[in-house]
């Protein structure tokens, strides 16, 4: 926990400087999802999200909700962390995703949540895999 406490001390330095960095605060959000700090943690990847996701920026915007479905995932929110995902699948249906949603650690605890595994599976469907 020490590692991740030095992280958020770091990330909050970095944000008074630039407090409208997405990348900053979906990092803090990450930061403090493992800290178990949930509620602050989705706010800040929706804050996020609020600047770039697959509704305002098809390529980058991934990202960031791809991110914020990490936070959701780690945080217990699995139907929050799905619906992220369907939202780049929406966006970017071609998108080679698969191999990371099933490989990414940060996703471990969802691996096996029956609404993960119909997604992964609609993916493979979608993409003739």
């Amino acid at each position: 926990l020490s590692f991740f406490k030095e992280a958020l001390v770091d990330i909050e330095n970095q944000l008074i400087k630039v407090n409208d960095d997405p990348r900053l605060l979906v990092s803090k959000g990450k930061i403090l999802a493992y800290l178990g700090e949930n509620k602050m943690a989705i706010k800040y990847g929706r804050m996020a999200t609020e600047i770039v996701s697959v509704d305002n920026d098809k390529l980058q915007g991934v990202d960031y909700n791809y991110d914020l479905a990490k936070i959701y995932s780690i945080c217990g929110e699995f139907e929050k962390s799905i619906k992220e995902i369907r939202k780049i699948q929406k966006a970017q249906p071609k998108m080679a995703i698969v191999g990371f949603l099933t490989n990414d650690a940060e996703f471990s605890n969802i691996q096996d949540y029956p609404g993960f595994r119909q997604l992964i599976n609609d993916y493979k469907e979608e993409q003739n895999i």
